[in-house]
This record gives C-alpha cells, structure tokens and sequence, in this order.
C-alpha cells in the first residue's frame, strides 16, 4: 500500500490522510492494514467499509476513524454477530471501546443488498429519490472525504491562529 501511494506522490510527511476503502471481507483486511499504515506514516488513516464484515481488531483503536456503511437490505454485513468481539457485553474489546471512543460511524445507505443487483454499486438499481445506488454510495464516500479534508483546514486554520497569538477564532470559519 505505500509503495503504490508514494508511485502516485504521496509524500511520508505525516499530514495528508489516507483514505482505505474494503468491500464485504476486505472491510476486515483494510482495518488490519490500517494498524501498520498508521505506524509507518503517521499520518490521519481512515478506513471506509462498504458492507465490510471484520471483528474487533486493535487497529480500530489506532484508525482515526472507520465509517461503516451499511444497506438495510445487506444480508452479509449482520455476520458481525459472528465476532465475538463485536458483541456489546464485551465491554473492553477493541470494537466496543472503539465505538465509546467515536471512531466508528454506521451510515445507513437505504435499501441495498450486499452484492449484485441491489448492490452498493450496482449501476442499475435506485433510490427512492431516483438516485442510482453507485452513485448513491459514491456520493457518501465523496462526502466523508471531502468533510474530513475540510476539517483538517479548519483545524490548521486555528493552530496557525493560536501560534500567531490570536484570541478571535471565529474568523476561522469565514476564511
């Protein structure tokens, strides 16, 4: 994974974010990666499950954080129960403290399956408002990243402030 992102000019300075992307059981292996993208870039790393079916792993306590996106049609991504792990009285396991943490967001997608026709990507089935489920999906995707780099600004924003000595952080918004 860092071999391709520095081939396509990521820089190891630590500041721009990676963004991980699984489907279905790579939602288990983008989590797994994210542990050693995390120590070896230190850098933000956020992973994007599509559907994705993982347990509770330690990297989950590493991630800056995992949007979980789930279809109410998804017969696939309720395995999770299969994860012990992922259970709620399991109160100290890396998943559960991870979601006490707010690392983990569920968004819910609306009537998608988990694969095929009626698929999050499936180019042919829409939603009610007659937006295609793929574009629906890469919609929010577009939207999660897009709101993370904006907050990455703002917070920028008002670090230069507060080492400039600033006191008025209000005009931080406006910039």
């Amino acid at each position: 994974i860092i071999n391709g992102l520095m081939r396509y000019g990521y820089t190891l300075d630590g500041t721009a974010p990676v963004f991980l992307i699984g489907y279905s059981g790579a939602g288990q292996m983008t989590v797994g990666a994210s542990l050693y993208l995390k120590e070896w870039l230190k850098s933000p790393v956020y992973v994007i499950s599509l559907g994705g079916v993982f347990g509770s792993d330690p990297a989950l306590l590493e991630i800056d954080h995992l949007y979980h996106l789930v279809g109410s049609k998804d017969t696939v991504e309720p395995w999770w129960f299969m994860a012990p792990g992922r259970w709620p009285f399991f109160a100290t396991s890396e998943w559960n403290r991870a979601i006490r943490q707010g690392r983990v967001s569920r968004l819910e997608m609306g009537p998608m399956k988990h694969t095929g026709q009626g698929g999050y990507l499936d180019a042919k089935s829409r939603l009610a408002d007659g937006m295609l489920f793929v574009d629906a999906t890469v919609a929010q995707v577009t939207e999660i990243v897009q709101n993370v780099l904006v907050a990455q600004q703002v917070e920028a924003k008002v670090a230069a402030r507060e080492d400039s000595g600033a006191t008025e952080v209000f005009e931080v918004m406006a910039d």
